[in-house]
């Protein structure tokens, strides 16, 4: 083979390695891009509120989902239960249905008979005993008064002496009975009279125990009422210190923002030509960032008197120093640089320069920023305080208006008592429970017992003496034993047992009014009946 022709299989080699290499740089700039897309675009997604609102959406389908699946779950045990207790109760039920019947009557016809004549046996026994307790009843006192009303020889006499002997006991029993009622009514109004002492005292002991209750409250309120005045003005005063901070801190991120922008301008490096202008250029711009890290220096301390991070802002100030001290020593070595040398420099100092001021914009817009928030944080809470302070203050506030609404009442009520009270101190004992005894005592109680004043007033008398006299009660003169009209003699011809002890009558007994009354209530043999009150023993003479 040729020389010529091996020259040009070798061409065509070289060129088909060329077109090989080609094709794999190509398909490995393109797997480049694609990974790093692929990267970048998850990164993006990532960072995006629409991946994060789409996990949430799955999840709580799935939660969903999951709830869902185990509450059919949970109802298909509980209706697999319930089925089962159904099954056993239907099985249950058909045994019960499908077992044999016994007779439920077992008794025979001679059974049931002897029972139905033992109940008619204990009919006839009660009927039986009833009657005998009737019987006894009429013959226990051994005379048969019927007898002696209807069989009797003079009917006419026996009548009257009965007729008689009835009302005069009809009227001891209503005279006794009127006794009794006005000893037991008088009881009574003594005992009302006490009671409502009694209710007075422990009326007029609550009232003043509720004044002093109410008294100690405001007093607490008012404390109370106090302290949070202190407190809200001391919190007012943080609110102030507070927002002054938030506004420097404020100023400050604007005039880092301000230098940042200022510092971040691109360099005219066409005027850097020579070693002199090399030299003039790397001096101004060491000179700029040097002013700026004085700025972030100053910035740092004026933000240490009032920052809450002291010691990150210790840290950055002794950092920016020692970059401070580092640039002016790399200032002066700059004269003693050659031209090659400077340019070099210039370059490496330049991108040092942009890194370190990068470094310190980002850290102190970070420590600025973290300190606005807390400032606001701080400030929102201060806001809060004072309306929870606010709103206890309120609080208090009502109660002092309820307290003071209570205690005016109280005392009203205290004015506008229409009579005294009883004293509550010793001098109880001496007092009369009358509506026109003076009372020693406070006058709180007397609107709480104006009722049972009213109440006692009306069952009093009014003229009523301080010094009871003996035999009277509350106004009412028992009368005396002379003035009360004697037996008469027309009860000599009469042997009664019952009238024996017993006293005298307030009425005369032939008084022209009883002999009015009397003709209407005789008894003759056909309005005859049984005494009323108790069966008499006569004795004729």
């Amino acid at each position: 083979m040729s020389v010529r022709s091996h020259q040009i299989q070798a061409l065509f080699a070289r060129r088909r390695e060329i077109e090989h290499d080609r094709i794999e740089r190509t398909a490995a700039v393109n797997r480049y891009y694609d990974h790093w897309g692929k990267v970048t675009t998850r990164f993006e997604n990532w960072t995006k509120p629409e991946y994060y609102k789409n996990a949430e959406e799955q999840l709580k389908q799935r939660r969903e989902k999951r709830e869902k699946e185990m509450q059919q779950f949970e109802r298909r045990e509980r209706l697999r239960e319930l089925f089962e207790k159904e099954k056993i109760m239907y099985e249950r039920e058909m045994l019960e249905r499908n077992r044999p019947r016994s007779r439920k009557i077992a008794a025979t016809t001679e059974q049931l008979e002897k029972i139905e004549q033992n109940a008619k046996e204990r009919e006839n026994i009660k009927r039986k005993l009833d009657l005998e307790a009737k019987l006894y009843g009429r013959w226990r006192h051994g005379v048969d008064d019927d007898n002696v009303l209807f069989e009797s020889k003079s009917n006419n006499e026996t009548l009257a002496k009965l007729n008689w002997l009835d009302k005069k006991i009809e009227e001891q029993y209503d005279r006794e009975r009127e006794e009794a009622q006005s000893v037991e009514r008088n009881l009574r109004l003594q005992e009302e009279i006490s009671r409502t002492e009694q209710v007075q005292r422990e009326r007029q002991l609550i009232r003043e125990k509720e004044i002093k209750e109410i008294r100690e409250l405001q007093e607490k309120h008012m404390d109370e009422l106090k302290l949070r005045q202190i407190e809200a003005d001391g919190l007012k005063e943080a609110e102030k210190h507070l927002r002054t901070c938030l506004s420097d801190v404020d100023k400050e991120l604007e005039l880092l923002e301000e230098s940042c922008s200022l510092i971040m301008e691109s360099a005219d490096v066409s005027q850097a030509y020579n070693l002199k202008k090399i030299k003039l250029f790397i001096r101004k711009r060491s000179e700029s960032f040097c002013n700026q890290i004085k700025l972030c220096i100053s910035i740092l301390e004026r933000l240490s008197a009032y920052t809450t991070c002291a010691d990150i802002v210790n840290r950055l100030l002794n950092k920016y120093r020692g970059h401070l001290e580092a640039e002016t020593f790399n200032l002066t070595q700059v004269e003693a640089m050659y031209e090659s040398e400077a340019k070099y420099n210039m370059q490496r100092l330049e991108s040092l320069w942009q890194q370190q001021h990068l470094e310190r914009y980002h850290e102190l817009k970070q420590l600025l920023t973290e300190e606005r928030c807390t400032f606001a944080t701080r400030i929102n809470e201060n806001l809060q305080r004072q309306t929870d302070a606010y709103e206890v203050r309120s609080t208090h506030l009502t109660a002092l208006e309820n307290s003071n609404e209570k205690l005016k009442q109280l005392i009203a009520e205290e004015q506008q008592s229409p009579r005294s009270a009883l004293p509550v101190a010793n001098s109880s004992d001496t007092a009369t429970p009358f509506p026109g005894t003076a009372y020693a005592g406070d006058a709180g109680d007397q609107a709480s017992v104006a009722d049972d004043n009213v109440s006692i007033a009306q069952l009093m008398p009014s003229g009523t003496p301080s010094a009871p006299t003996s035999g009277t009660h509350f106004g009412r003169r028992r009368p005396m034993s002379s003035e009360l009209p004697k037996v008469t003699n027309s009860f000599t011809n009469l042997n009664l047992d019952v009238w024996k002890d017993l006293p005298a009558a307030r009425h005369g007994i032939d008084s022209p009014r009883l002999l009015t009354q009397r003709s209407p209530s005789i008894v003759t043999s056909e309005s005859a009946a049984r005494p009323k009150f108790a069966r008499k023993r006569i004795a004729w003479t």
